[in-house]
């Protein structure tokens, strides 16, 4: 019995590893692509000033702790008729980048979801199924399925979106940003995309003039 736990136990602590390990590396390589965000304000009405507004802070649970004494550091896009702001405000200091909403080159939006949790579900699954088969019993598969379904929800809610913004000098703008269930601010990809759109048509008005 005690040879079937550490079997088990083994193989939970394996996928556990690798899974911590990949997404790590992935997250890495994509934290020096765009800034990762949670949103705490997300409107577009082209009947204001400012068409556009997106605002985020640092994504994870302790950046939220932080940002309720302000030392979170805070990211504004605001799209007006004439230019684009962006600002990084935080307790270290602030940048702010204007630009005028003509020189503004190209505007790309998307999401995606971290499959590398859906497969580690799967494999949870199919390590349940072979446990099983070798006569550790229907316990050992029913915990896998458990673990399976744990990053399967993991991934359900793992959707994150996109905004990327290039100017005809070469700067970018590049922002990631989730839903925030904490601020309870509703994004989804049809929002992104009007942001989008609204954003290419001040550009072309601005070159009818």
């Amino acid at each position: 019995m005690e040879e079937q736990l550490g079997v088990v136990f083994g193989v939970i602590i394996g996928i556990l590893f690798w899974y911590i390990i990949i997404a790590a590396i992935v997250k890495a390589v994509r934290r020096k692509q765009v800034i990762h965000l949670a949103l705490t304000k997300f409107v577009i009405d082209p009947e204001t000033e400012n068409q556009v507004i997106l605002e985020g802070r640092e994504s994870g649970f302790w950046n939220w702790l932080l940002s309720l004494v302000n030392l979170s550091s805070k990211y504004i896009i605001h799209v007006r008729k004439e230019y684009i702001s962006y600002a990084n405000d935080s307790w270290a200091g602030n940048s702010l980048l204007l630009t005028p909403i003509h020189k503004i080159s190209t505007t790309a939006c998307g999401y995606r979801q971290s499959v590398g949790l859906l497969i580690f579900a799967i494999v949870c699954v199919v390590a349940g199924l072979i446990l099983a088969a070798l006569g550790l019993g229907a316990g050992v598969f029913i915990l896998m399925l458990v673990i399976a379904a744990i990053f399967f929800v993991l991934f359900y809610f793992s959707k994150s979106f996109e905004i990327n913004i290039h100017t005809i000098g070469g700067a970018a703008i590049g922002l990631s940003f989730k839903r925030s269930y904490i601020e309870n601010v509703p994004v989804d990809f049809e929002m992104v995309k009007e942001a989008i759109l609204r954003i290419n048509e001040l550009v072309l008005d601005s070159n009818r003039r």
